[in-house]
Parts: structure tokens; sequence; C-alpha cells
């Protein structure tokens, strides 16, 4: 097995920008669509600015390259190696000798190392920057307190079998460092 320093290097250069491309153009694609969906939802409310809603765009937009980067270094890959072949690069590095795990050395490090900055470094920024939005679009873009709002607060549970239907709601709401669960109701109804 030929291992080439300088044609790994090369290569792992090629992927990483074509990876950082992907990655950057899918993001802001992604981000443009997001964000027209968060204009769209402001259309109706009056306390919703135009800078509200870019800062809540801007804040999801780590959150959405996280999600996305496993795609843009797949698709970046195919770019690098597409380039490369297209030019006779490759081909010329497998006739003299070269391994194919030689020139796939730096891509693999190039995805390791995204990998591992994407789990240490961007994720835990993302999650922060990710909460901050869901908390400013609950506060300005969101209607109501989602499916708890329907029954005045209380969640309601609901259980069906051959025999019975059984609807099962809290009587009262207590605390959440409560000892006992709350009293509950209960309702059971035959299907005979």
């Amino acid at each position: 097995m030929t291992f080439a320093q300088t044609l790994t290097l090369y290569v792992g250069r090629r992927f990483l920008l074509s990876s950082i491309t992907m990655l950057t153009t899918l993001t802001l694609l992604v981000s443009l669509f997001d964000f027209i969906e968060l204009l769209r939802r402001a259309a109706t409310r009056p306390d919703a600015s135009f800078a509200l809603v870019a800062s809540i765009a801007g804040l999801r937009m780590p959150f959405l390259s996280i999600q996305i980067m496993p795609f843009a270094i797949l698709l970046g890959g195919i770019l690098a190696f597409w380039r490369l072949t297209r030019s006779s690069e490759l081909i010329v590095a497998r006739a003299t000798g070269v391994s194919a795990w030689g020139f796939l050395l730096g891509p693999i490090v190039v995805a390791l190392t995204f990998g591992g900055l994407a789990i240490t470094a961007i994720s835990p920024v993302s999650s922060a920057m990710l909460s901050r939005a869901e908390r400013l679009e609950a506060t300005f873009l969101r209607a109501g307190g989602g499916v708890t709002a329907l029954a005045g607060g209380r969640l309601w549970l609901r259980q069906a079998d051959r025999n019975w239907r059984r609807a099962v709601w809290p009587s009262s709401l207590a605390d959440p460092p409560c000892s006992s669960p709350p009293a509950a109701t209960s309702i059971s109804v035959s299907r005979m």
C-alpha cells in the first residue's frame, strides 16, 4: 500500500471546501424557507416585527446546520470526488499505485473532525439558541397553549378496548414537587 501524504492533504482540502460549500448552501436554502414560513405566520400578528422574525430565523440556523450536516458531507464528498475524477486526478493517482485508502484518509479525517466539532462545540450553542428561538416563537407567534389549552390547562387521557371506553383527567393540578399524585376523575362506559 503506497501512502502519499501530499495527495492525501490535497484530496482532504478539496473535500473540506466542497463540504463547507454544500453545508453553507443547504443551510441558507433551508433557512430561507424557514424564514418565509415564519413571515407567513407573523403576518397575522401585529406585535411580531420583521426584526423579530429575522432574529428567530437566525437563532434557528445553527440547529438547522447540524441537522443538514450529514447530507452536506455526503453531497460535498460526491462533488469533490466527481471533480477529481473529471480532471483525471484520481485516475492518475490509482495508476501510480496509490491505494484508495491512501487518498481517502484525508476526507475521513475531515468528516470525523466535522462530526466531533458539531457534537462538542456547535451542539451546545445550537441548543441554547434554539431554546431562545422557541421561547420567542411561543411568545410572539403561537396562539394558545397547545393541546392542554382546550381542556382548561388539564390533560385528558382516553383508553378504549373491546368492552369499555375510559376517560381520565386530573381533578386538580398539583405543584411539581408533590409527594403524592393529584386526585383524578375517571369515567368508564360500556360498549354493549
